[in-house]
């Protein structure tokens, strides 16, 4: 359908400003949640608990809900994509949008936090966090899946969602394995000292990874005319060499 769409990833302005936007709320929400913890007395006054609003671990924070938002917007691009599509193509967009609708879900809901007790595994006997071993099951075959239906999308498409699959997933496996692993090694003060650094780094990678994705996808829509923001210059009232109305009628 989109033949012309195989050169290498060329980003439009539009798809560029708003990764920008993006990034640059990400680095907001990073350095806002480095200063909760670096100046522990800047937050003290807050009232009712609101200094929680800044730190990217607590759940309803700003942190935790953009993520949650940007991967909401993923799952939507994906969606859109899918419903200008046909055959294999649909079924990839599809099914990306469907995953992650569930990703975006479970981040605020953190259904991977209750897979050991779904799985039948003990808390606090891994060198890490119990979750990991049935998400990467999960995740692995989700992904296997995924890239299998993706292979009909156009190169650039393919390989931006592959980038940002990966940073997102050191985030999310990667340091979070890290981070369990070290927090059960360590005492607990050096552990609640490291704790803060670690988090902010898993989560400016997995907003990061998301953020790529919806560049990319955003990017193709921007690219193949599916997202139509200017009239199209065949309607007859955009045309340059029509007079203007008063002087028709005259």
């Amino acid at each position: 359908m989109f033949d012309t769409y195989c050169s290498p990833m060329h980003v439009t302005p539009r798809a560029l400003r708003a990764g920008i936007v993006l990034l640059v709320a990400t680095a907001v929400l990073g350095s806002a949640h480095f200063v909760r913890f670096a100046r522990r007395g800047w937050f003290a006054d807050l009232p009712g608990g609101s200094a929680a609003w800044f730190d990217l671990n607590e759940e309803y924070s700003f942190g935790a809900w953009f993520s949650v938002v940007v991967l909401a917007l993923v799952a939507a691009a994906a969606a859109i994509a899918a419903m200008a599509e046909t055959g294999r193509r649909r079924v990839a967009w599809g099914t990306l949008a469907f995953l992650v609708c569930l990703l975006s879900i479970d981040d605020k809901i953190m259904v991977h936090e209750r897979l050991p007790e779904l799985f039948g595994i003990e808390r606090q006997t891994m060198a890490t966090h119990e979750w990991l071993l049935p998400g990467l099951i999960i995740g692995g075959i989700g992904v296997a899946v995924l890239w299998y239906l993706v292979q009909a999308l156009d190169r650039p498409v393919k390989w931006g969602l592959l980038c940002g699959l990966v940073v997102f997933a050191f985030g999310a496996i990667v340091v979070e394995g890290f981070t369990g692993a070290l927090t059960r090694q360590l005492s607990p003060e050096w552990a609640r000292a490291a704790m803060p650094h670690w988090v902010l780094l898993e989560e400016v990678l997995e907003n990061v990874g998301s953020i790529i994705a919806l560049v990319t996808i955003f990017n193709h829509l921007d690219r193949t005319g599916v997202l139509a923001f200017a009239p199209r210059a065949t309607d007859p009232s955009t045309r340059k060499d029509q007079p203007p109305r008063n002087e028709a009628a005259l």
